[in-house]
């Protein structure tokens, strides 16, 4: 997300090694992230995103507007088939795992 912030896109597998390298986040052997290792995760990431832009406003965000917006935006599966209502009901529950693992992370604690 910060990467598209910055540059208004979103980054291709080299362009995010590189920027999480730079951003001191390294994989194994303190090597930047390899592209490949990261092309594999690109469409959950994509879809997730748009999934936690709707979380923010509803604790269910709605699986088919999901899938409709993924379809809008050009995201789509394996062999180019549509992201279906189904898949996003199934990575719900992983989605919001994540959510939650992210902002415990980065919410502040007062003492």
């Amino acid at each position: 997300m910060q990467y598209q912030s910055e540059h208004g896109t979103e980054p291709t597998a080299e362009q995010l090694s590189a920027h999480l390298a730079h951003q001191g986040l390294l994989g194994r052997g303190g090597r930047p992230v390899s592209p490949a290792n990261l092309r594999r995760h690109f469409l959950r990431w994509r879809i997730y995103n748009i999934w936690a832009k709707h979380r923010r406003h509803t604790h269910a965000p709605s699986s088919a507007e999901l899938a409709q917006e993924c379809a809008a935006r050009g995201i789509t599966g394996q062999y180019n088939r549509p992201i279906t209502a189904r898949y996003i009901t199934d990575e719900a529950p992983d989605f919001e795992r994540r959510r939650h693992a992210l902002t415990t992370h980065h919410t502040p604690t007062h003492p």
